[in-house]
């Protein structure tokens, strides 16, 4: 299954795609029913500036199954969002490929750091990112917010 996987950069046509992957993951498996307007409204336009970069996975069937993007907050500082990946298609080492992709693109850019925010219920995704080296420096009401030096 894995050999048909391929990682792209973003590309328009698969914006709705990757709305409705996002919010699949979100609301049906966390039950984060009350973000669907956020997601309706979702843009990727900031993406694309300089210094910023957004990355699909798509499976042998040319769907979505996977996401990512770095979003510049500083000359210093890049944000690692929108990390998810179909449930069919976890365990299979993607999430740390498009994590290492983040990386190399963050200390292509010269960030000295990324961070994070994650919500209290995405528990394997914070077993993830602390396995990875991320440091948990904040909270809020839901969520909790880390960050990785480069």
């Amino acid at each position: 299954m894995q050999d048909k996987i391929k990682i792209i950069e973003y590309q328009e046509k698969y914006s709705k795609d990757i709305v409705n992957h996002i919010k699949k993951i979100a609301m049906d498996e966390f039950e984060y029913n009350d973000w669907e307007n956020y997601f309706n409204r979702m843009s990727f336009e900031e993406y694309k500036n300089e210094g910023s970069k957004f990355w699909i996975v798509l499976n042998g069937k040319d769907e979505v199954i996977g996401t990512i993007g770095a979003l510049k907050v500083s000359s210093e500082e890049v944000k690692m969002n929108s990390l998810y990946v179909n449930k069919d298609y976890r365990k299979l080492g993607i999430a740390k490929e498009l994590y290492e992709l983040l990386i190399n693109f963050s200390k292509q850019q010269g960030y000295k750091k990324v961070t994070l925010r994650t919500f209290f219920k995405f528990t394997n995704a914070i077993n993830f990112y602390e396995k990875i080296g991320f440091v948990k420096y904040d909270q809020d009401d839901e969520s909790y917010f880390y960050i990785k030096t480069l």
